[in-house]
Protein backbone atom coordinates (compact mmCIF):
# COMPACT_ATOMS: atom_id res chain seq x y z
CA UNK A 1 0.00 0.00 0.00
CA UNK A 2 1.35 3.42 -0.97
CA UNK A 3 2.01 6.01 1.70
CA UNK A 4 1.91 8.88 -0.80
CA UNK A 5 -0.20 11.79 0.33
CA UNK A 6 -2.67 13.41 -2.05
CA UNK A 7 -1.57 16.71 -3.57
CA UNK A 8 -3.16 19.70 -1.90
CA UNK A 9 -3.84 22.10 -4.76
CA UNK A 10 -4.55 24.99 -2.40
CA UNK A 11 -0.97 24.71 -1.15
CA UNK A 12 0.27 24.80 -4.76
CA UNK A 13 -1.69 27.98 -5.40
CA UNK A 14 -0.34 29.47 -2.19
CA UNK A 15 3.19 28.75 -3.41
CA UNK A 16 2.48 30.36 -6.77
CA UNK A 17 1.12 33.44 -5.00
CA UNK A 18 4.16 33.50 -2.72
CA UNK A 19 6.57 33.29 -5.68
CA UNK A 20 4.68 36.00 -7.55
CA UNK A 21 5.00 38.32 -4.55
CA UNK A 22 8.66 37.45 -3.95
CA UNK A 23 9.56 38.04 -7.61
CA UNK A 24 8.53 41.66 -7.21
CA UNK A 25 11.77 42.11 -5.26
CA UNK A 26 14.48 42.70 -7.93
CA UNK A 27 17.17 40.80 -6.03
CA UNK A 28 14.91 37.79 -5.49
CA UNK A 29 13.82 37.91 -9.14
CA UNK A 30 17.47 37.89 -10.34
CA UNK A 31 18.38 34.94 -8.14
CA UNK A 32 15.21 33.06 -9.07
CA UNK A 33 15.90 33.49 -12.79
CA UNK A 34 19.51 32.40 -12.29
CA UNK A 35 18.36 29.25 -10.49
CA UNK A 36 15.89 28.53 -13.31
CA UNK A 37 18.63 28.87 -15.96
CA UNK A 38 21.08 26.70 -14.07
CA UNK A 39 18.50 24.03 -13.32
CA UNK A 40 17.45 23.80 -16.96
CA UNK A 41 21.04 23.33 -18.11
CA UNK A 42 21.69 20.72 -15.41
CA UNK A 43 18.65 18.70 -16.43
CA UNK A 44 19.54 18.86 -20.13
CA UNK A 45 23.11 17.75 -19.42
CA UNK A 46 22.03 14.79 -17.30
CA UNK A 47 19.38 13.72 -19.82
CA UNK A 48 21.79 13.86 -22.77
CA UNK A 49 24.44 11.94 -20.87
CA UNK A 50 21.95 9.27 -19.79
CA UNK A 51 20.39 9.04 -23.27
CA UNK A 52 23.82 8.13 -24.61
CA UNK A 53 24.26 5.51 -21.90
CA UNK A 54 27.19 7.31 -20.31
CA UNK A 55 28.11 7.56 -16.66
CA UNK A 56 29.55 10.80 -15.32
CA UNK A 57 32.94 9.09 -15.27
CA UNK A 58 32.65 8.05 -18.94
CA UNK A 59 31.53 11.49 -20.08
CA UNK A 60 34.27 13.06 -18.02
CA UNK A 61 36.87 10.88 -19.73
CA UNK A 62 35.50 11.78 -23.19
CA UNK A 63 35.37 15.50 -22.40
CA UNK A 64 38.51 15.76 -20.26
CA UNK A 65 36.47 16.93 -17.28
CA UNK A 66 36.68 15.45 -13.76
CA UNK A 67 33.64 13.46 -12.63
CA UNK A 68 33.31 15.78 -9.62
CA UNK A 69 32.92 18.75 -11.96
CA UNK A 70 30.21 16.95 -13.95
CA UNK A 71 28.41 16.17 -10.72
CA UNK A 72 28.42 19.88 -9.81
CA UNK A 73 27.18 20.81 -13.28
CA UNK A 74 24.33 18.32 -13.03
CA UNK A 75 23.35 19.88 -9.71
CA UNK A 76 22.95 23.31 -11.25
CA UNK A 77 26.10 25.10 -12.31
CA UNK A 78 26.66 26.49 -15.78
CA UNK A 79 30.29 26.03 -16.83
CA UNK A 80 32.63 28.41 -18.58
CA UNK A 81 32.69 28.43 -22.37
CA UNK A 82 35.72 26.10 -22.81
CA UNK A 83 33.99 23.46 -20.67
CA UNK A 84 30.74 23.93 -22.59
CA UNK A 85 32.64 23.31 -25.83
CA UNK A 86 34.23 20.12 -24.49
CA UNK A 87 30.85 18.84 -23.27
CA UNK A 88 29.17 19.63 -26.59
CA UNK A 89 31.89 17.83 -28.54
CA UNK A 90 31.83 14.77 -26.26
CA UNK A 91 28.02 14.54 -26.40
CA UNK A 92 27.74 15.43 -30.13
CA UNK A 93 25.47 18.24 -28.99
CA UNK A 94 24.85 21.90 -29.67
CA UNK A 95 25.18 24.66 -27.11
CA UNK A 96 23.04 27.76 -27.53
CA UNK A 97 23.59 30.84 -25.39
CA UNK A 98 20.55 33.10 -25.57
CA UNK A 99 20.37 36.86 -24.93
CA UNK A 100 18.54 36.24 -21.63
CA UNK A 101 21.62 34.23 -20.51
CA UNK A 102 19.91 30.85 -20.76
CA UNK A 103 22.28 28.13 -21.89
CA UNK A 104 20.67 25.34 -23.87
CA UNK A 105 22.25 21.99 -24.61
CA UNK A 106 20.55 19.97 -27.34
CA UNK A 107 21.27 16.68 -29.06
CA UNK A 108 22.83 17.01 -32.49
CA UNK A 109 25.17 19.52 -33.98
CA UNK A 110 24.40 22.65 -35.96
CA UNK A 111 26.50 23.45 -38.98
CA UNK A 112 26.75 27.06 -39.90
Amino acid sequence: MSSAKPINTSQMLDMEDYLAKQRQDPEFAREYEKAQREGGFALALARLREAQGLTQEQLGAKAGIPQETLSRLERGRIPALPTLKRLAKALHATVLILPDERVLLAAGTVRG
